[in-house]
């Protein structure tokens, strides 16, 4: 039997199933002292206090809970990955040949302390992550070894000469296996990797969790570097738009900044006390965490390449919005996803716009088969299918703040429908039309004074 009556198809290929709510948040964390088995459990909490004793103040999930209470945020879950250690896996087939190249068997490979070492022929070799998608033909220099923490794969700079231990490398990994069978059927809106900041060694867990997200109708929001880390502005803006191109996503926002604090959960909570539709561009309320700023010119605007909003300066890639200071107020430059300007889902709050719009669908058509003996292939159901629909969503439409400016349902007639889907019971072909409201995020004014 089917677990749901109705099946949404949303007419955009990066949409979303339906969800009953849009303000789910998890915090997905680390620690290479989980339990096993059973430590993914995703445990609700109200209280960052609860968190800090189940987990410890030092913890990233602490951390990323005290900014979502911080935020107003009321509850969310917690859960804790397994952080596993791999020593001396030889990568090729190094024993019989000569090599250079060879994919680890864990990935994506985690990393967040610079903990993956290589050796080649028992030399150490100094390892750069990379975000080309294959490395096979990389031509790193002599001496260095590339590192695709997404695809696990390992391209050194020499070959290996046969006879030795060859490609040997020590790395660590998050067994996501029991935390993504955990959240399957919680219904997450919002997920965040606790107090994490997304370089090019976090593009493995980073495009874990999107891949994950956007198949279960969620959205991600993610830290990029802190740029007072990095040897140049130029440097951490290299870093923004190779990261958010290599997990292009119209459910993800990337934010560039200069903290040491936990951005992404800050912003998560901002968006988990709004509503679906909220766009935290310029949001008046701020910002409570500690940081820097970029200079404005590298900051940009969408139709300006080479900035971090307007990707990089060959094609535009890698959209990023920034933490920016108006008039004393820490606010976000923009609300873009790292879909980019030509993807209809350029602005964060479109999909889960979407997605709650479809889900006011699911659930008017649901009440209505629970609470209806027959909806009979008659004129009068059909009248009660689109009545159904409208009277759900009509709240959303033309009002003050309301997400929708216009609302068009159609549905075939009785006359139109195939025996064979009312051999099946099917009523096919509701068509659903929203048009956004949108949000000004600029204006343009010509000034005239006269003397």
């Amino acid at each position: 039997m089917p677990t749901s009556v109705v099946d949404i198809t949303l007419s955009s290929s990066t949409g979303a199933t339906a969800k009953e709510t849009y303000n789910d948040i998890v915090v997905i964390g680390h620690s290479t002292s989980a339990p096993t088995p059973g430590y993914a459990t995703a445990k609700r909490y109200t209280s960052a206090d609860d968190v800090e004793s189940d987990h410890g103040a030092n913890s990233d999930v602490h951390t990323a809970s005290e900014a979502l209470a911080e935020m107003g945020v009321q509850e969310w879950r917690v859960i804790v990955a397994d952080e596993q250690t791999v020593s001396d896996e030889v990568v090729g087939n190094s024993d019989s040949s000569a090599v250079d190249f060879g994919t680890v068997t864990n990935f994506p490979m985690h990393d967040d302390d610079s903990a993956v070492t290589i050796t080649l022929d028992g030399t150490d070799q100094t390892v750069e992550f990379r975000t080309d998608s294959d490395l096979s033909s990389a031509n790193p220099a002599s001496g260095t070894a590339y590192v695709n923490t997404d695809t696990g794969e390992i391209k050194t700079g020499d070959t290996t000469s046969g006879s030795g231990a060859g490609i040997e490398v020590d790395y660590t990994y998050l067994d996501w296996g029991p935390v993504k069978t955990e959240l399957e059927p919680l219904g997450i809106d919002l997920a965040i990797m606790a107090d994490t900041q997304f370089g090019r060694a976090g593009i493995g867990n980073l495009d874990e969790l999107q891949s994950w997200a956007s198949a279960n109708d969620a959205a991600v929001v993610a830290a990029s570097v802190n740029g007072d880390n990095e040897a140049s502005e130029s440097d951490a803006m290299d870093i923004a738009h190779e990261v958010a191109a290599y997990v292009s996503s119209g459910d993800l926002m990337q934010v560039a900044h200069k903290s040491g604090d936990d951005v992404a959960a800050t912003i998560a909570g901002q968006l988990g006390v709004n509503e679906a539709w909220f766009d935290p561009f310029w949001d008046g309320d701020g910002y409570p965490f500690s940081t820097g700023y970029y200079s404005r010119a590298n900051v940009g605007d969408p139709s300006s390449k080479g900035t971090f909003e307007g990707g990089d300066a060959s094609n535009g890639e890698g959209a990023t919005n920034v933490v920016i200071n108006v008039d004393g107020t820490k606010v976000l430059s923009n609300s873009l996803t790292t879909a980019g300007a030509s993807s209809n889902y350029q602005f964060f709050d479109v999909a889960r716009t979407e997605s709650f719009v479809a889900s006011e669908v699911e659930n008017a058509l649901t009440s209505l088969r629970l609470s209806t003996d027959q909806i009979p292939y008659t004129e009068q159901g059909r009248s009660a299918i689109i009545g159904a629909i409208r009277g759900q969503l009509q709240e959303y439409v033309s009002g003050q703040g309301a997400p929708l400016s216009d609302l068009d349902i159609t549905a075939p007639t009785i006359d139109q429908i195939s025996d064979s889907d009312k051999a099946n019971r099917v009523f096919p072909n509701i068509n659903v039309t929203g048009t956004l409201a949108g949000n000004v995020h600029e204006f343009g004014v010509k000034l005239n004074v006269k003397v």
